[in-house]
């Protein structure tokens, strides 16, 4: 399976949040959070003796950036109920969910309020064949 399909598969599980502006790979210039930003990346990949992959490692990073704990902890509780063992299909193993950060102060800073968002972010991990 090709890298593009995974990552497609992958990304496609990640629910609507609503009042939450979703990016992928980095926030537009210029925005500010609430938002949740998620990306996908290939980490690794496991090789036969033939030196060919056989298997491939993906991780999802999911940064959820906010004003308030409270906001975060229930963005982030329901993308874990979707996320934790979800199955993209065919040829990729279920997620797994690898990293909590827990939520701390960003170094972005709320413009009206002069004081810092906060953070969290979720990993997971999956593979699929070569």
């Amino acid at each position: 399976m090709r890298y593009a399909t995974a990552r497609a598969r992958v990304l496609a599980l990640v629910p609507p949040l609503p009042g939450w502006r979703v990016c992928r790979g980095t926030p537009a210039q210029g925005d500010s959070p609430p938002w949740v930003v998620v990306a996908f990346s290939e980490i690794d990949r496991e090789v036969v003796e033939s030196d060919r992959a056989s298997t491939h490692v993906g991780r999802l990073d999911v940064r959820v950036v906010g004003e308030t704990d409270e906001s975060i902890g229930i963005v982030c509780d329901r993308l874990s109920g979707a996320l934790d063992g979800a199955y993209p299909g065919t040829g990729m193993s279920c997620l797994h969910a690898e990293r909590d950060s827990g939520t701390y102060s960003a170094e972005l800073v709320s413009p009206l309020t002069g004081s810092p968002f906060a953070m969290r972010v979720l990993t997971w991990t999956v593979g699929w064949d070569a």
